[in-house]
Protein backbone atom coordinates (compact mmCIF):
# COMPACT_ATOMS: atom_id res chain seq x y z
CA UNK A 1 0.00 0.00 0.00
CA UNK A 2 1.58 3.49 -0.76
CA UNK A 3 0.23 6.86 0.48
CA UNK A 4 1.42 10.44 -0.44
CA UNK A 5 3.61 11.66 2.32
CA UNK A 6 4.28 15.62 1.71
CA UNK A 7 4.74 18.75 3.42
CA UNK A 8 2.70 22.40 1.92
CA UNK A 9 5.83 24.93 2.90
CA UNK A 10 5.65 28.50 2.12
CA UNK A 11 7.87 29.11 -0.74
CA UNK A 12 10.69 31.28 2.12
CA UNK A 13 11.04 27.93 4.12
CA UNK A 14 12.14 25.79 1.14
CA UNK A 15 15.55 25.84 1.94
CA UNK A 16 15.28 25.15 5.96
CA UNK A 17 11.97 22.19 5.57
CA UNK A 18 12.62 18.73 3.88
CA UNK A 19 10.85 16.91 6.15
CA UNK A 20 8.94 14.08 3.90
CA UNK A 21 11.88 11.22 4.00
CA UNK A 22 12.31 12.02 8.19
CA UNK A 23 8.50 12.02 8.36
CA UNK A 24 8.65 8.61 6.59
CA UNK A 25 11.01 7.23 8.96
CA UNK A 26 8.91 8.65 12.18
CA UNK A 27 5.90 7.37 11.02
CA UNK A 28 7.28 3.79 10.58
CA UNK A 29 9.07 3.35 14.18
CA UNK A 30 5.35 4.71 15.30
CA UNK A 31 3.74 1.96 13.48
CA UNK A 32 5.54 -0.56 14.88
CA UNK A 33 4.56 0.95 18.46
CA UNK A 34 0.88 2.18 17.63
CA UNK A 35 0.21 -0.06 14.89
CA UNK A 36 -0.79 0.81 11.01
CA UNK A 37 -1.36 4.40 10.44
CA UNK A 38 -5.05 5.02 10.41
CA UNK A 39 -5.06 7.00 7.48
CA UNK A 40 -3.33 4.66 5.37
CA UNK A 41 -5.86 5.26 2.60
CA UNK A 42 -5.56 8.95 2.67
CA UNK A 43 -2.63 10.64 3.75
CA UNK A 44 -0.18 12.46 5.89
CA UNK A 45 0.60 15.78 4.87
CA UNK A 46 1.67 19.23 6.68
CA UNK A 47 0.80 23.06 6.09
CA UNK A 48 2.73 25.79 7.60
CA UNK A 49 0.76 28.67 8.97
CA UNK A 50 1.49 31.97 10.65
CA UNK A 51 0.49 30.32 13.99
CA UNK A 52 3.42 29.73 16.21
CA UNK A 53 1.76 26.34 17.52
CA UNK A 54 0.86 22.97 15.91
CA UNK A 55 -2.44 21.57 15.17
CA UNK A 56 -3.40 18.48 14.44
CA UNK A 57 -6.26 17.62 12.20
CA UNK A 58 -6.74 14.35 10.65
CA UNK A 59 -4.28 13.36 7.68
CA UNK A 60 -3.26 16.90 7.83
CA UNK A 61 -1.36 19.22 10.27
CA UNK A 62 -0.68 22.89 10.59
CA UNK A 63 2.87 23.84 11.50
CA UNK A 64 4.10 27.23 12.18
CA UNK A 65 6.42 28.43 9.23
CA UNK A 66 10.57 27.65 9.43
CA UNK A 67 11.52 31.03 9.00
CA UNK A 68 9.26 32.91 11.52
CA UNK A 69 9.61 30.68 14.20
CA UNK A 70 12.83 28.51 13.76
CA UNK A 71 13.60 25.61 11.87
CA UNK A 72 13.11 23.28 15.24
CA UNK A 73 9.55 24.69 15.39
CA UNK A 74 8.41 23.27 12.26
CA UNK A 75 8.81 20.01 10.49
CA UNK A 76 12.52 20.63 9.25
CA UNK A 77 13.95 17.67 8.33
CA UNK A 78 10.63 15.66 9.45
CA UNK A 79 12.99 14.64 13.16
CA UNK A 80 11.46 17.77 14.74
CA UNK A 81 9.93 17.46 17.98
CA UNK A 82 6.69 19.15 16.94
CA UNK A 83 6.39 17.18 13.42
CA UNK A 84 6.72 13.81 15.84
CA UNK A 85 3.68 14.93 18.69
CA UNK A 86 1.41 16.20 15.75
CA UNK A 87 2.30 12.99 13.81
CA UNK A 88 1.45 11.06 16.79
CA UNK A 89 -1.82 12.63 17.07
CA UNK A 90 -2.85 10.67 14.11
CA UNK A 91 -3.27 7.75 16.57
CA UNK A 92 -3.82 9.23 19.67
CA UNK A 93 -6.53 12.20 19.03
CA UNK A 94 -7.13 12.42 15.80
CA UNK A 95 -8.24 8.26 14.77
CA UNK A 96 -9.06 7.02 18.90
CA UNK A 97 -9.93 10.91 20.14
CA UNK A 98 -12.12 11.53 23.46
CA UNK A 99 -15.64 12.06 23.91
CA UNK A 100 -15.17 15.18 25.79
CA UNK A 101 -12.60 18.08 26.37
CA UNK A 102 -12.28 17.01 30.08
CA UNK A 103 -10.16 14.14 28.88
CA UNK A 104 -7.85 16.30 26.10
CA UNK A 105 -5.10 14.51 28.06
CA UNK A 106 -5.88 10.97 26.15
CA UNK A 107 -4.77 13.12 22.90
CA UNK A 108 -2.09 15.28 24.17
CA UNK A 109 -0.19 12.76 26.97
CA UNK A 110 0.31 10.58 24.20
CA UNK A 111 1.62 12.61 22.04
CA UNK A 112 4.19 14.05 24.39
CA UNK A 113 5.41 10.08 25.38
CA UNK A 114 5.86 9.32 22.20
CA UNK A 115 8.80 12.34 22.41
CA UNK A 116 10.26 10.93 25.47
CA UNK A 117 10.19 7.17 23.38
CA UNK A 118 11.53 8.56 20.92
CA UNK A 119 14.39 10.13 22.85
CA UNK A 120 14.62 6.51 23.84
CA UNK A 121 14.59 4.70 20.30
CA UNK A 122 17.48 7.26 18.96
CA UNK A 123 19.66 7.52 22.59
CA UNK A 124 18.60 4.31 24.93
CA UNK A 125 17.06 4.17 28.58
CA UNK A 126 19.56 6.88 29.96
CA UNK A 127 18.19 9.41 27.11
CA UNK A 128 14.71 8.37 27.23
CA UNK A 129 15.03 8.96 31.61
CA UNK A 130 16.89 12.58 30.45
CA UNK A 131 13.93 13.71 28.56
CA UNK A 132 11.18 12.38 31.02
CA UNK A 133 13.39 13.96 33.92
CA UNK A 134 13.13 17.29 31.78
CA UNK A 135 9.26 17.38 31.83
CA UNK A 136 8.26 20.62 34.43
CA UNK A 137 4.99 21.72 36.10
CA UNK A 138 3.27 25.15 35.89
CA UNK A 139 -0.27 24.14 36.50
CA UNK A 140 -1.54 21.75 39.87
CA UNK A 141 -4.73 21.13 38.26
CA UNK A 142 -6.08 17.87 37.56
CA UNK A 143 -5.35 16.07 34.28
CA UNK A 144 -9.16 15.36 34.04
CA UNK A 145 -11.91 17.79 35.01
CA UNK A 146 -12.93 21.50 34.28
CA UNK A 147 -10.06 22.50 33.46
CA UNK A 148 -8.83 19.60 32.26
CA UNK A 149 -9.22 21.24 28.04
CA UNK A 150 -6.32 23.90 28.87
CA UNK A 151 -3.82 24.00 26.36
CA UNK A 152 -1.89 26.44 27.68
CA UNK A 153 -0.80 24.24 30.71
CA UNK A 154 1.83 21.80 31.36
CA UNK A 155 -0.83 19.66 32.79
CA UNK A 156 -2.53 17.75 30.30
CA UNK A 157 0.74 17.40 28.21
CA UNK A 158 3.64 16.46 31.05
CA UNK A 159 1.62 15.53 33.91
CA UNK A 160 -0.45 13.17 31.31
CA UNK A 161 2.65 11.68 29.74
CA UNK A 162 4.51 10.86 33.61
CA UNK A 163 0.73 8.77 33.98
CA UNK A 164 1.89 7.19 30.96
CA UNK A 165 5.69 6.68 31.99
CA UNK A 166 4.26 5.60 35.59
CA UNK A 167 1.99 3.09 34.05
CA UNK A 168 4.65 1.18 32.02
CA UNK A 169 6.68 1.24 35.07
CA UNK A 170 3.77 -0.54 37.14
CA UNK A 171 2.80 -3.25 34.23
CA UNK A 172 6.07 -3.79 32.47
CA UNK A 173 7.22 -2.86 29.27
CA UNK A 174 5.71 -6.24 27.61
CA UNK A 175 2.12 -5.17 29.13
CA UNK A 176 2.42 -1.41 28.57
CA UNK A 177 3.66 -1.74 24.82
CA UNK A 178 1.10 -4.35 23.80
CA UNK A 179 -1.94 -1.93 25.84
CA UNK A 180 -0.68 0.66 23.70
CA UNK A 181 -0.94 -0.77 20.59
CA UNK A 182 -3.99 -2.81 21.34
CA UNK A 183 -5.59 1.44 22.37
CA UNK A 184 -4.94 2.42 19.28
CA UNK A 185 -6.19 -0.29 16.68
CA UNK A 186 -8.81 -1.81 18.88
CA UNK A 187 -12.04 -1.83 17.20
CA UNK A 188 -14.20 -0.54 19.70
CA UNK A 189 -12.17 2.86 20.06
CA UNK A 190 -10.31 3.55 15.95
CA UNK A 191 -12.21 5.73 14.28
CA UNK A 192 -14.68 6.54 17.56
CA UNK A 193 -14.12 7.93 21.47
Amino acid sequence: TTMPIYHAIFTEDAALDSGAAGTLDVMNWQVGLFGEYPFLSQKYATASWMFHFGVEHQTCTGMPSATDYGVLQSVGDGYTRRNRHELTHMWFGDSTSYASFDHVWLGEAFATYAEALWAEHTGGIPAYHTYVRNWSLTYSDPIVGPNGHSYTGSVVYRRGAWVLHCLRHVIGDTAFFKTLKDFATSPGFRYGT
